[in-house]
């Protein structure tokens, strides 16, 4: 398999990943491992997340290390039921 930048093609991505507080460390574990399980037999290599504060003890207890940060962006309405108001 041909790499660049030191990574790999097949990557898989796992996102959206939420559980409720009461069952959140064991659930997420279990619905992180049975993706990576999936996303290894269907040929991955690295995998990928972005976790929450309270996810990242899980995550990282799987093995999963820090690689960066990022921000994230939302536009909102003025008040509820109104559209979106874009700026040109």
């Amino acid at each position: 398999m041909r790499r660049r930048g030191g990574l790999a093609r097949r990557v898989a991505g796992l996102y959206n990943v939420s559980t409720r507080a009461r069952a959140a460390g064991r659930l997420r574990r279990a619905i992180t491992l049975a993706a990576l399980h999936a996303a290894r037999d269907a040929g991955a290599e690295v995998a990928v997340l972005q976790a929450s504060p309270e996810g990242e003890a899980v995550y990282r207890k799987l093995g999963f290390q820090t690689c960066g940060r990022f921000t994230e962006y939302a536009v909102v309405p003025d008040r509820p039921g109104e559209s979106l108001d874009f700026v040109a």
